[in-house]
């Protein structure tokens, strides 16, 4: 599968064509993924102002791969990511997480959805129960 798939609005965390799309292409040609930036923060909306970006801000994405290889990848992007890419930080500390880490989430399908739902897509869920969910 080439190419990304890239959704939502045009932020700094959704420049995968080239920031993120090549180091993970170097390593593994062709790889079937998803990435975009996704869930909750003004970023996703792309609505930051100066307020906005005195916390938990620099260039974050969602990429979605198979289980198999999720962490790896995750290694991967830690060890080669660059600290900074066009005068962005790569690597900051959040509101929740002390490590000053990489903030591309990896992770499969599943985990994201299950993440942001509570719901395993791998077990069966009844039409009448998808409308129940809020997001």
């Amino acid at each position: 599968m080439g190419g990304w798939i890239v959704v939502g609005r045009s932020t700094p965390g959704c420049t995968t064509s080239t920031s993120w799309g090549p180091i993970v292409d170097a390593r593994w040609p062709g790889l079937a993924r998803a990435a975009g930036r996704l869930g909750s923060g003004s970023d996703v909306l792309g609505l930051d102002d100066a307020v906005s970006r005195d916390h938990d801000w620099g260039l974050r994405l969602d990429l979605m791969v198979s289980t198999d290889i999720a962490a790896e990848v995750d290694e991967h992007l830690e060890a080669t990511l660059p600290e900074m890419f066009e005068g962005l930080p790569t690597r900051f500390t959040t509101a929740w997480d002390a490590r000053r880490h990489h903030r591309v989430q990896v992770q499969d399908v599943a985990s994201f959805v299950q993440s942001r739902t509570g719901v395993d897509v791998r077990d069966p869920l009844p039409p009448g129960d998808w409308l129940t969910l809020t997001g």
